[in-house]
């Protein structure tokens, strides 16, 4: 995995939305490691929401988790992607069973707290065919 580490250039871009600017800040580096170039990151759903508003194709990959303070991750979701239904989201949440709902309308997969290095590049190449990994969960 390392000389995979180092050498592939990966051109999705990703935004991630966490109310913890700590795992923002952790996921963006694991990212980058791992080859992608454009990760950003916002700690509410509203500046999410209004980044996709000023830009339709602002991300390719939401990470956004489901419980934030002011704009949830699931209200954020339906805006992102009713501006661009070819985003791909998936959410991130420290609840063991989020609602089946929430799976089936607008998020392309799950990633559940606390998240490891694996399951993080798991999940975002799964969302985009990148590679194929065993343990990602799709919504």
């Amino acid at each position: 995995m390392k000389e995979r580490e180092r050498t592939r250039i990966v051109k999705f871009r990703i935004l991630i939305v966490d109310d913890e600017p700590g795992i923002c800040e952790i996921f963006s580096y694991i990212l980058k490691k791992h080859g992608y170039e454009s990760v950003r990151s916002f700690v509410d759903g509203l500046e999410a929401a209004k980044a996709f508003e000023n830009d339709p194709n602002f991300a390719d990959i939401v990470l956004i988790d489901y419980r934030m303070p002011g704009m949830d991750g699931l209200t954020a979701g339906r805006i992102i992607k009713k501006i661009n239904p070819n985003v791909k989201l998936v959410m991130i949440s420290a609840f063991e069973d989020p609602p089946v709902k929430v799976h089936d309308e607008i998020f392309d997969g799950v990633l559940r707290k606390p998240v490891n290095q694996e399951q993080l590049i798991c999940a975002t190449e799964s969302v985009t065919s990148v590679g194929k990994c065993p343990n990602a969960t799709s919504a």
